[in-house]
Order: structure tokens, then sequence, then C-alpha cells
């Protein structure tokens, strides 16, 4: 029965008349949870967990999934893999993250003189 009317409103929902309403409707709710994510408050569980050996380089915008769960995507550098090792294991054990994955990394150049490395995380804030 719930499925039913769940069916009925959406159809309704996707009427011609209704569809820029719609559209509206979804582009507020986006932008209220987007706005729900604390920034201060990112920063300061990574920096309870980040070594001081390891540098933040780059935090991109959070993506918030179907699950209202936060993904954080960063860059982090230092200047051995080692250490950076060492933050992915504090990220795992901490309750706030969840497990990291490592996209990829780039060695040292003549411009950039760390180890970087692209790396997400689920972040459990309170939405």
């Amino acid at each position: 029965a719930i499925s039913t009317e769940q069916s009925k409103l959406e159809a309704t929902l996707r009427q011609p008349a209704n569809a820029e309403v719609l559209q509206r409707s979804l582009l507020l709710n986006t932008l209220v949870e987007r706005k729900s994510v604390s920034w201060t408050k990112i920063f300061a569980d990574l920096e309870e967990v980040m070594p001081a050996s390891v540098r933040l380089i780059q935090v991109r915008l959070p993506q918030i999934n179907s699950r209202n769960e936060v993904l954080l995507d960063m860059v982090v550098g230092a200047q051995g893999p080692e250490p950076v090792i060492g933050f992915l294991k504090q990220l795992q054990s901490s309750p706030r993250f969840g497990p990291a994955t490592v996209h990829n990394s780039v060695p040292p150049s003549e411009n950039e003189p760390l180890y970087r490395y692209r790396v997400s995380v689920s972040y459990a804030q309170k939405l």
C-alpha cells in the first residue's frame, strides 16, 4: 500500500506542470545538505588523526551519498610513504572516519618535493 501511494505521489510530482517545482525542491534540498557539512568540524577531526609530518594539500567539496553519508576526497603529502601509511591507519581506527581508499600517488618532482596521495574516506559527521 505504501509503495502504491508513493508511486502515485511521484507520478503527480513528475507531471509537466509540477516538474519545475520538483527541480527547484531538489536543488534547494541539495544546497541545504551541503550547507549542513561543517568545514570547521572536518578540519578539527582531521587534525586529531593527522601526524605532524603529513600535510593536507587539498580537500574537495564533500559529497553526500544516498545513505546520507559524507565522503571526503583529499590530497595529502609527506616526505615519504611511511607517514601517510600511519595517517591511513589512524583514519581507520578513528570513530569519525571509515576505511580509507588511496586512489593514486605521485612521487616528488622538481616543483613539488612531497609524495602526494589522493585519498577518499567516509566521514561520520552528523547532518
